[in-house]
């Protein structure tokens, strides 16, 4: 009788043998592979005709414009349009257009309409410009010599005067309470005229 013998080790040579050549195969493979899709890929670029474009002129360039930062405080001058409260804030909106808070009741009070002032900005709140400090430059109201009958209030550092058409009188501020008070100097204090 005869035996088979089966040697194992050559076996395991003749499988190893077989996984490197395959291995070497599936290498060379993709190399061919990647070889012929450059080549194709350049014939394509080459044999593509260029498609014509508009030339274009270049956008311009935007040259951001400098905002010059406010330093507070600074002064504005304005003539008021109209007064309000109703905004929550003393609010004043001027002929030209700019919306100004007053930091206190006291200086939007003492301020009247087409009249002309001059006031510290201290800051801004939202497109409104906080002021303090109104100085009044220009009153709507022309003084002539003569006057009406009705009298007219002053207020002239820290005092009240009365003027009609006799006299200038000074009078207690209970006095001027509910009358427009023009915020100046009368226009002959002490004195009486004919």
């Amino acid at each position: 009788m005869s035996q088979l013998v089966i040697e194992t080790e050559t076996i395991k040579k003749a499988g190893l043998y077989l996984f490197a050549i395959l291995g070497i195969v599936i290498i060379g493979c993709l190399i061919g592979m990647s070889l012929v899709d450059h080549y194709i890929l350049q014939k394509a670029q080459q044999s593509s005709v260029p498609a014509v474009t508009a030339v274009t002129a270049p956008a311009p360039t935007v040259v951001p414009t400098v905002v010059p930062t406010q330093s507070y405080p600074s002064v504005i001058t304005y003539t008021v349009l109209s007064m309000t409260t109703s905004t929550g804030h003393y609010q004043i909106l001027t002929t030209a257009g700019n919306i100004l808070y007053c930091t206190n009741y006291y200086d939007w009070y003492s301020q009247q309409t087409q009249d002309t002032y001059t006031a510290t900005v201290t800051g801004t709140d939202g497109s409104a410009y906080l002021i303090a400090n109104p100085i009044l430059i220009a009153q709507h109201y022309n003084h002539i010599v003569y006057f009406p009958e009705e009298p007219r209030y002053y207020e002239y550092n820290g005092r009240y005067w009365q003027c009609d058409r006799t006299s200038c009188d000074p009078i207690q501020y209970k006095q001027v309470s509910g009358e427009r008070v023009i915020h100046g100097q009368p226009p002959f204090p002490y004195l009486y005229w004919d």
